[in-house]
């Protein structure tokens, strides 16, 4: 597994899949989260890839412009994850 940092170009909320957090509904969005999905550009054995990534609607999505620390497989470099923990615009 190869680690690097990658930015943030475009985070989109998805209204079209809403998560109910309360049992009972009193309004549309009573109590609804959405998911995210943010695309990120990083460098990875000499290249750079664009790349889509969801985001749980429990997690705090980042903010475009964010740097956030991604692995990646050696092998395959598309194959990446995030790491919620090291946003490294909050350092």
């Amino acid at each position: 597994m190869g680690q690097t940092t990658g930015e943030i170009i475009s985070a989109k909320k998805q209204w079209w899949l809403k998560i109910r957090t309360k049992a009972v509904r009193f309004g549309p969005c009573d109590g609804a989260i959405f998911p995210y999905v943010v695309k990120i550009k990083y460098f990875a054995e000499g290249k750079e890839y664009l790349r889509r990534k969801w985001i749980k609607a429990s997690h705090r999505p980042p903010q475009v412009g964010d740097i956030v620390a991604i692995t990646y497989q050696k092998q395959n470099p598309k194959k990446f994850k995030l790491i919620f923990n090291q946003l490294m615009s909050e350092m």
